[in-house]
């Protein structure tokens, strides 16, 4: 549904919206115009609120992160640990069944 306004734009503007759209077209490029305008404003929005979220959230992600990658490095050495006394163990238990 369509509704008529009444608004007031300088002559120039007009002239420009009629040599753009031509005359008889206005409502269109209006209509264009405005959908466009809100669509950039509300993605400049988001970008803006992503970029202080980002900055808000910097100092504990990189905790999470130095948290995950020393927990790893934990698994690593512990599972490094286990497979060489795993290997020792082996070792010795063959040395015993051979004697």
């Amino acid at each position: 549904m369509n509704k008529r306004l009444n608004i007031t734009l300088p002559e120039e503007t007009v002239r420009l919206m009629d040599r753009v759209a031509g005359r008889g077209r206005r409502s269109s490029l209006i209509d264009r115009a405005v959908r466009r305008y809100v669509k950039e404003e509300t993605r400049a929005n988001v970008r803006k609120q992503l970029a202080a979220s980002y900055k808000a959230n910097a100092e504990l992600d990189l905790q999470l992160a130095d948290d995950w990658f020393q927990s790893k490095n934990r698994y690593r050495i512990s599972a490094g640990v286990d497979s060489q006394m795993r290997r020792g163990l082996s070792g010795l238990v063959r040395s015993c069944a051979g004697r």
